[in-house]
């Protein structure tokens, strides 16, 4: 069943290599709107730098070291450029440790791995699915796992989807196979500026400041930087689901119901959710999300039956990730007190979402994807 995936980007999407750019490792280019990932291996073997050596060896551990303000010239040796927006280069540069959080890239470029896709999947399978069998076997097997007080935070649902899906040798997403998308070059690469949005009691909203505190003025927050895929660029992938597998009646998979008419499912699913985020912004007031939600609306509801649209990677919030929905309150609670998670009493949890500016304004939130099955 199947055979390949089509995937547009939708919204600014961050798969984490885990590294971080410094700023002895890259230069700022204002005039041509550019963050320039300097080749430091070429840099070193410049013998014009061979002048300035002794002095970088000294200054470069210095808080605030800047290498496109100690030695512009190092532009000549790029590795890649990324386009951004002035306002976000400036932010950049006013700040004390300007580190950009990597994407995930091989020797050809950047990617998405199909271990990503499947994870994103794997969740909408049971969020798409989520009834009231299924909420009470996840309620069950965790409020288990919570007794025994040994369990550590990333084992507290362990029971609950072997229960729902089976074990690793035999669960129902064996027969999903899903492999790396295409590389694309920094070309459908840009550098991605966001800040963090935090719900205030009552209406309205501010901004995080981090070391400031909470601000209103989002030009005082603290900026997030990244590389991402670019909105409209496409990739492709392989995908398939191993129906023999799936149709054996030998092989005990279970909820295999799980995976009927999915996609429509998903839809439907992804309906509500973004229902739910728009008027999250609506109520905070937020109008310019509220905005990008109608457009991600309406890209769900003309969708095709072998369409769906996924929000995966970085800062895309515990909501996506977690199948809280299933989770009664009361159990909800006792896992916030169990593992010290912040939450603050009367608020949504969780009150903050992470938004996604160009030129200064907020614009759209990171992630979402529409994967086409061919």
């Amino acid at each position: 069943m199947f055979a390949t995936y089509e995937m547009e980007i939708l919204t600014p999407v961050h798969i984490g290599s885990g590294c971080r750019i410094l700023p002895l490792e890259y230069v700022l280019d204002r005039a041509q709107g550019k963050f320039v990932r300097v080749n430091m291996e070429a840099l070193f073997r410049d013998r014009n730098f061979d002048s300035v050596l002794p002095r970088y060896i000294n200054e470069v551990g210095t808080p605030g070291f800047r290498l496109y303000q100690f030695y512009p010239q190092a532009c000549k040796f790029s590795c890649y450029e990324l386009v951004t927006d002035q306002v976000g280069l400036a932010e950049l540069e006013s700040l004390s440790e300007g580190h950009v959080q990597a994407g995930i890239r091989d020797s050809c470029g950047w990617y998405v791995p199909g271990s990503s896709l499947k994870g994103a999947l794997r969740t909408l399978v049971y969020k798409a699915n989520m009834d009231g069998a299924l909420a009470q076997t996840l309620s069950n097997k965790i409020a288990e796992k919570l007794a025994d007080h040994k369990t550590k935070k990333e084992w507290a649902t362990s029971a609950a989807e072997q229960a729902l899906t089976g074990n690793p040798h035999f669960s129902l997403f064996r027969v999903v196979k899903i492999g790396d998308s295409s590389v694309v070059d920094s070309a459908d690469v840009g550098l991605f500026v966001a800040k963090v949005l935090s719900m205030k009691k009552g209406t309205g909203h501010s901004w995080k400041g981090f070391s400031k505190g909470n601000v209103y003025n989002p030009s005082a927050a603290t900026p997030l930087f990244f590389e991402a895929l670019q909105p409209k660029v496409k990739l492709s992938g392989k995908f398939s689901i191993d129906s023999k597998l799936l149709n054996n009646v030998h092989v005990r998979l279970p909820n295999k119901q799980y995976l009927d008419n999915i996609w429509a499912k998903i839809r439907e699913y992804q309906a509500r959710y973004l229902h739910e985020e728009k008027e999250f912004f609506a109520g905070v007031g937020l109008n310019e999300l509220v905005n990008a939600y109608d457009k991600l609306t309406a890209k769900n509801d003309k969708l095709e039956e072998n369409e769906i649209i996924v929000q995966l990677g970085w800062g895309t919030g515990y909501k996506v990730k977690t199948l809280k929905e299933g989770v009664p309150e009361e159990l909800f609670t006792r896992i916030v007190r169990r593992f010290n998670m912040t939450r603050r009493e009367d608020f949504p949890y969780p009150k903050t979402r992470k938004v996604i500016f160009r030129d200064g304004r907020p614009e759209t939130v990171p992630g979402f994807i529409k994967l086409k099955f061919l």
